[in-house]
């Protein structure tokens, strides 16, 4: 999980919050839509809320029980317990398997079966498709699944594929890839 705190603070999700909590203290649900639902579970998981955040999300798939970002979520929480076939259950009911966040869930369900190899090969495979205007974002998010993984070696092959991104963002990975390679002067 991507944590955005600027976003969580930002008065446009505070409203969204409120309300989504005034319509459960009401005692009724929300109609919104599932990346909204999605972003409410992870500010509740963030805060350490994670009854309230099942409660987002499996509201969210009563509505969308297709929709990606929800599937994730819970294929995400099934992979922290190490449910694997509960995890490939959430991935197979993503209806748009042309979303680059099905594709990120297949490889990390992958990583997590510790079949690295495997991972590495179908990111390359789904890297043939991407925009070029969304190749270093893919890059990042690649290295991001192998570091979130420990496995900084193959995060630093991910990030050498970069056509040369400055941003924060890309410093900021390289140097926690640097960090797990034990590479502390880099």
């Amino acid at each position: 999980m991507n944590i955005d705190e600027e976003y969580f603070k930002s008065e446009d999700f505070q409203d969204l919050l409120e309300r989504y909590e005034a319509s459960i203290n009401a005692g009724s649900n929300p109609f919104m839509d599932a990346d909204d639902l999605v972003d409410i579970a992870d500010y509740y998981s963030w805060q350490g809320f994670d009854d309230k955040a099942e409660q987002a999300i499996d509201y969210a798939l009563e509505l969308y029980p297709s929709s990606t970002l929800p599937n994730v979520f819970k294929a995400r929480q099934a992979l922290a317990v190490n449910d694997f076939s509960q995890a490939q259950f959430y991935c197979d009911e993503i209806e748009d398997q042309d979303d680059p966040d099905y594709h990120y869930l297949v490889a990390e369900i992958m990583i997590a079966k510790g079949d690295i190899k495997g991972a590495d090969n179908y990111l390359r495979d789904y890297a043939t498709s991407v925009e070029p205007d969304e190749y270093e974002d893919f890059v990042r998010d690649c290295a991001n699944l192998y570091i979130d993984y420990n496995q900084s070696e193959k995060a630093y092959e991910w990030m050498m594929r970069s056509r040369g991104d400055d941003s924060d963002d890309f410093k900021e990975l390289m140097a926690r890839t640097l960090f797990g390679l034990g590479k502390y002067k880099d």
